[in-house]
């Protein structure tokens, strides 16, 4: 699996084709992808588009496509499948190489023991390659490792050096489950007023951050680079960086390279980004907690995430 993929999450659909293929050009091949993002259709045009032309050099096993099923009261494991052929035929291919549970929700009809079950019949029946989940706390997480048959392959969950999950990480890392980190730069477009307009648990920004700001410096590269230089070289963690600017991909995909750290005084300087604070998260999840009759499937954000959420209270996120 490509260590560094390109994230198409709020990715708006008429930037997605253009984006993708500029990816391509720049020497991606992973796309990471999911039915939520609204943008698959296009996606699968540009994959096809730039297969077709580069037909002799590039071929569909040259790509690592990743998307993603979202359970849902109305969307149990049963219909998992059924999500499966319908992202194929938006992506325009015939299998995925990785397909993630989006959420570890779970119902009365469905557990999350129920969902693996059915995300393993997707490998049985051919339609994905490879398994695993996304925002899965260690404790979620060791339900599924303990009745697995097909293991589990990745854990995308939110990483970077202001939320580093050392506990989750090492967690996955002795349970052969590799991690991938979504929103590794912060994520900043959420906070911004064109953006999402989320409230943020954090004064400052990753990617200005003073240590960011440092190790960029010394390096002499851009703190975007130093972020996933980090999280591929030093935390040994692929990611999925969102850009739809052709020279910002280009630098982000360089930074997961080996010859960036070789040729690169980087290395060395690295560990300083393990001191950055605060540690909070920043991707929260608050629309996915509510009261029972709001029909969410967590009640607070400790149920959702299986850790202290103290710093996220009595904060206006939405």
């Amino acid at each position: 699996m490509p260590v560094v993929a390109l994230g198409l999450w709020k990715v708006p659909a008429d930037a997605a084709f253009s984006a993708v293929t500029s990816a391509l050009d720049g020497g991606y091949r992973h796309l990471d992808c999911a039915p939520v993002y609204r943008n698959q259709a296009i996606v699968g045009a540009a994959i096809t588009a730039y297969l077709t032309e580069h037909a002799e050099t590039l071929s569909r096993r040259d790509l690592f496509i990743t998307s993603k099923v979202f359970p849902s009261p109305t969307n149990m494991h049963d219909n998992f499948e059924n999500d499966v052929r319908n992202t194929l035929r938006e992506l325009d291919l015939k299998y995925l190489d990785l397909c993630l549970i989006h959420w570890p929700f779970e119902y009365e009809e469905s557990s999350l023991e129920d969902m693996w079950m059915a995300m393993e019949d997707l490998v049985k029946n051919g339609l994905v390659k490879a398994i695993g989940v996304s925002n899965f706390s260690s404790t979620k997480l060791k339900r599924i490792l303990e009745i697995a048959e097909i293991p589990v392959s990745v854990n995308q969950v939110e990483m970077h050096a202001m939320f580093r999950q050392e506990a989750l990480v090492n967690f996955c890392n002795n349970n052969g489950v590799h991690v991938t980190a979504y929103g590794p730069l912060g994520s900043g477009d959420q906070w911004a007023s064109d953006g999402l307009g989320r409230k943020c648990a954090a004064e400052e920004r990753l990617l200005s951050h003073p240590e960011t700001l440092r190790v960029a410096k010394s390096a002499g590269c851009t703190p975007a680079q130093a972020l996933i230089a980090w999280i591929v070289h030093h935390r040994m963690c692929s990611c999925a960086p969102k850009s739809v600017n052709p020279s910002r991909q280009a630098e982000n995909i360089a930074a997961g390279s080996r010859d960036f750290v070789n040729n690169n005084k980087i290395l060395g300087l690295l560990s300083t980004l393990d001191k950055v604070e605060p540690q909070v998260r920043l991707q929260h999840g608050a629309f996915h907690t509510g009261p029972p009759e709001s029909g969410k499937c967590f009640r607070t954000l400790e149920e959702l995430w299986d850790e202290d959420v103290s710093y996220m209270l009595d904060r206006d996120f939405e």
